[in-house]
């Protein structure tokens, strides 16, 4: 089905992408995305990686159990399943560039707006306010992540805001992501996305994310909270330049 040539190239982006999900809890997708899509139509890419984040994605979950906060998860969880056959029909509608333009220019100007204009700024929310505020962001990440397979940058921006520690923001978005992933298979496989050739596109692709993680995992452990905000809003950015310059 696959040269050896596009092997490769689908096998590295997997590890460039778990090396991304270990250091940051997030991330990987557009890494995987920009890559694929170079070679693959969106209606298999955006299904292929959901899929393969079934595995994948519980182990990175394990170093940072500590900070799951399961209350926290539901709000933003109940508005994912909402957003997500949203997303799912606009996947099947949009070509692969209007996808990738949309999502790097939304990445960069948000990471440009945190880094250099609002880099403190925390959002003062609390109890009814905070859940409501946290379900509409689930259903905008369900909508971007039917759409991109992307839930993860929504969510760890909106984390960043909240005033959490590291530890705290990946307990919440990385859980999330996970569950968003699972709604995302049932949802693609609802439409008839998850063929054969999805199917094949994930079993390659898990091996090399595992190994990107496990690589990626122990830096994630040496930073504090501090450095580990500002190299997510860096890697934010830098998301967005790639999807656009493979655009």
């Amino acid at each position: 089905m696959f040269t050896p040539e596009i092997l490769m190239l689908l096998i590295g982006a997997a590890m460039a992408g778990g090396f991304v999900v270990g250091l940051a809890g997030f991330g990987g997708g557009p890494v995987v995305l920009g890559i694929w899509l170079l070679f693959l139509e969106p209606t298999v890419a955006a299904p292929a990686l959901m899929l393969a984040g079934v595995f994948f994605l519980l182990p990175a979950i394990w170093p940072i159990r500590a900070g799951i906060r399961f209350k926290r998860i539901l709000p933003f969880a109940i508005g994912a399943a909402v957003g997500l056959p949203i997303g799912t029909q606009l996947l099947i509608t949009l070509t692969s560039e209007q996808i990738k333009l949309g999502a790097g220019m939304f990445l960069i100007v948000f990471a440009a707006l945190r880094l250099f204009w609002f880099k403190e700024y925390i959002l003062p929310l609390v109890g009814y306010r905070a859940r409501i505020a946290d379900s509409g962001i689930g259903a905008l990440a369900g909508v971007i992540c039917g759409t991109t397979a992307l839930p993860g940058p929504v969510f760890s921006m909106w984390c960043g805001m909240r005033g959490w520690t590291k530890d705290e923001q990946r307990g919440v978005y990385q859980p999330l992501n996970y569950v968003v992933v699972v709604m995302s298979v049932a949802s693609f496989a609802s439409v008839g996305l998850i063929t054969e050739k999805v199917i094949t596109v994930s079993a390659w692709a898990v091996p090399g994310v595992v190994v990107g993680i496990l690589l990626g995992t122990p830096l994630y452990k040496r930073m504090s909270d501090d450095i580990f905000r500002t190299v997510i809003l860096v890697l934010l950015a830098a998301m967005g330049c790639f999807l656009i310059v493979t655009n």
